[in-house]
């Protein structure tokens, strides 16, 4: 049998050819576990990082459902206001319209003091009332007379009698007073026209 080497001659005698295919083997083992230890970590790392970011978005999105319930809730209280302003808005166009006789017995049952009452209330003048009534005291016709004094829709007041007198078995003083409408905190009403 013929054997033919084909190794050169110098390669012969250091036995080179049995070390390097071990040198390739161990540095390609070594570079396949480092590559594919990077690979893995690279995979667990992208993992981890979709793990947050899907993490985030779901954040972000019971933000954004928080936000729109609550953009819900002010867009309900910004109606709820605006249907108040407008129900405020109508009591003031009331009020503005009534008439001077309304505002004038709202100022009356405003300064009616306890133990007092109106028995008639006219129009006497153009622009006087007559206040006809009973107590059980002279004290409350001068509080009464008082808070009318002070009150702005009317200038002045004169008591015209205060006398003693019965309703019902009990003792009473039945007044009549008269006062001035001045206006000072109302507008005189515009004439109403017919037809």
């Amino acid at each position: 049998m013929i054997r033919i080497n084909l190794v050169p001659e110098e390669d012969r005698d250091r036995g080179a050819l049995g070390e390097r295919p071990r040198a390739i083997s161990v540095f390609s083992k070594s570079f396949l576990t480092v590559s594919l230890f990077i690979v893995f970590a690279g995979t667990f790392f992208q993992i981890e990082q979709g793990r947050r970011v899907s993490e985030a978005l779901s954040e972000l999105e019971k933000n954004i459902e928080l936000r729109k319930k609550t953009s819900s809730e002010i867009l309900t209280r910004e109606r709820e206001l605006l249907k108040l302003k407008e129900y405020f808005a109508g009591i003031q166009s009331l009020t503005g319209q009534r008439g001077v006789p309304v505002l004038v017995l709202e100022e009356l049952s405003r300064k009616l003091p306890g133990d007092l009452w109106y028995t008639s209330v006219f129009q006497s003048g153009s622009r006087e009332i007559t206040i006809e009534g009973v107590s059980f005291s002279n004290l409350r016709v001068a509080q009464l007379m008082g808070g009318i004094d002070r009150s702005t829709i009317f200038e002045g007041t004169k008591l015209l009698y205060s006398e003693k007198g019965t309703v019902s078995g009990r003792d009473v003083v039945k007044f009549k007073l008269t006062a001035v409408v001045s206006f000072g905190g109302v507008s005189e009403p515009a004439p109403r026209r017919k037809g």
